[in-house]
């Protein structure tokens, strides 16, 4: 049985988010530029407040790529886990994870897979785990059984050694 481990939100913040702001401030740098859009005091805006605002259409968008290029979509079936983007997916068994860190009393904060040996994505994967609402925001079942599954199987890996 496959079952999803992090939050379905992670497509929408990457790309979703992404081509909406890329449109939105692009649009805003056209006005801008083509000297459609006046200054506070009627004028043309500056050279100084142009590139800042071309600043603000560039910069987030490489800063949001940069920090999400870790953040994957995970699913847990019996044997492992299966690891994917847009371009590809792939299977890591449970038994080549090295580590994993549990988020924080925050539901939406990160969890890292660490891997023994590297994967088409790399040393280590990112997700953001599905949180459960309530009273008190939780983790969703599956993301505590995994955590709960790696957990045993690091205390198992350990004592043997």
């Amino acid at each position: 049985m496959v079952r999803t481990l992090s939050a379905s939100g992670t497509f929408v913040q990457k790309y979703i988010f992404l081509a909406t702001w890329l449109c939105l401030t692009g649009g805003l740098n056209v006005l801008i530029w083509s000297g459609r859009m006046s200054a506070a005091g009627g004028g043309p805006p500056s050279l100084g407040a142009k590139l800042t605002f071309l600043a603000f259409w560039i910069l987030p968008p490489l800063f949001i790529l940069w920090v999400m290029r870790f953040y994957k979509r995970v699913q847990m079936s019996d044997d492992g886990l299966l690891i994917s983007d847009p371009r590809e997916e792939i299977f890591v068994p449970f038994s080549a994870i090295a580590s994993v860190s549990q988020p924080k009393i925050e539901p939406k904060a990160y969890v890292e897979v660490a891997f023994r040996e590297p994967t088409a994505f790399g040393e280590r994967i990112r997700f953001i785990p599905r949180p459960r609402f309530g009273f008190l925001p939780s983790l969703d079942p599956a993301v505590c059984e995994f955590l709960e599954r790696m957990k045993r199987a690091s205390a198992g890996t350990g004592s043997a050694g």
